[in-house]
């Protein structure tokens, strides 16, 4: 398998390869390879900036499981991983750019900030994760919808019984295929119901919100933006609330 390494820093290429070298080597000593050196961006923003851009619009449906570090549920992993690509449910043309991507990777992740409890809105399964396994099926060409899409499902099914807590960023539906509808509160986070409070207290209203994020369960845009609340309320007039928070409208 590949290994690929990202650095986020203001140092050269030469300087992030030499930090990375010996955590690389350890996974190239376990069967890995790498095929060029570490990928630098100068920080985040530079990252996002690179990695994004105009492009042709895309089918994707993405999904991912943390896995935690106990050694039978790893030994499913194994067992998932080698038979899913000893026979692999989608080949991808690779020479047909509208065949897009149907793949599968495992991330090794440690966050000892986020288990000592720093995060305390982090799903419990991300801060003992011991890897998060990623799917991702991409095309392009609307006639390929419903022979592509329901096999993301079957990989669903196969991730269900490796843990119940994923990473958001890694998961996205389309249409009524990968929904996380019904668990997303547990999914992705832990204690929704502070999550939620303070959402309340900055954007009463429910201005913003977004797919499966705190407030998304809730009554959207509550306020007439240039007056109080439909209910009637005027602790909810929006040019108040934003005011108090530096903002205008």
């Amino acid at each position: 398998m590949r290994i690929e390494a990202t650095y986020t820093g203001r140092k050269t290429g030469e300087v992030a390869q030499a930090e990375l070298e010996a955590f690389v080597g350890d996974f190239i000593v376990g069967g890995y390879y790498q095929e060029h050196g570490a990928n630098v961006y100068s920080d985040v923003a530079d990252f996002a900036v690179q990695n994004s851009g105009n492009g042709p619009p895309l089918r994707r449906i993405s999904q991912s499981i943390y896995v935690e570090a106990d050694q039978a549920v790893l030994d499913n992993v194994a067992a998932l991983w080698e038979a899913l690509y000893a026979n692999p449910i989608i080949v991808v043309d690779k020479s047909n750019p509208y065949d897009g991507q149907f793949t599968f990777w495992a991330q090794y992740r440690y966050g000892p900030g986020s288990r000592a409890g720093k995060a305390p809105h982090v799903a419990a399964g991300m801060r003992t994760a011991m890897f998060e396994m990623v799917h991702e099926n991409i095309w392009l060409l609307q006639n390929d919808d419903f022979s592509r899409a329901p096999y993301s499902d079957i990989v669903a099914e196969n991730f269900r019984q490796l843990g119940s807590t994923s990473y958001q960023n890694h998961c996205n539906s389309w249409s009524s295929y990968n929904s996380y509808d019904t668990d997303y509160k547990t999914r992705f986070y832990q204690g929704w119901d502070g999550l939620t409070a303070v959402k309340k207290k900055y954007d009463p209203c429910n201005l913003y919100s977004v797919k499966y994020g705190p407030g998304w369960d809730l009554p959207k845009a509550t306020c007439d933006i240039y007056g109080p609340c439909k209910s009637g309320s005027k602790s909810c007039k929006p040019s108040r609330r934003l005011a108090q928070l530096g903002g205008s409208h």
